[in-house]
């Protein structure tokens, strides 16, 4: 799926602009509409047949890994409904 700027994603969160990509997916910074714009992150994994079998699972991997963590000092992560999601954090 190719983004731009200005697309909404879930009903709720707003593509502001990509901040980075690479072999594993791509990160876009996205206002969380449901929440009064609150500022988010979304790591989209690419949509790519070639990549290695165990990378959804080493997505999962990293949205659980970040999930437990908890610290004044990190971002805070929410999981968006479904694993096959992307990850979202704000």
């Amino acid at each position: 799926m190719i983004f731009k700027p200005g697309d909404e994603f879930l009903g709720r969160y707003l593509l502001q602009r990509l901040l980075g990509f690479g072999g594993f997916g791509s990160v876009w910074k996205a206002s969380d509409t449901a929440l009064e714009d609150l500022p988010v992150a979304i790591k989209f994994l690419h949509e790519d047949e070639n990549l290695p079998k165990d990378t959804r699972l080493r997505f999962q991997q990293e949205a659980q890994i970040l999930a437990k963590l908890d610290s004044p000092v990190e971002t805070p992560f929410r999981p968006t409904a479904a694993m096959n999601d992307p990850i979202v954090m704000s």
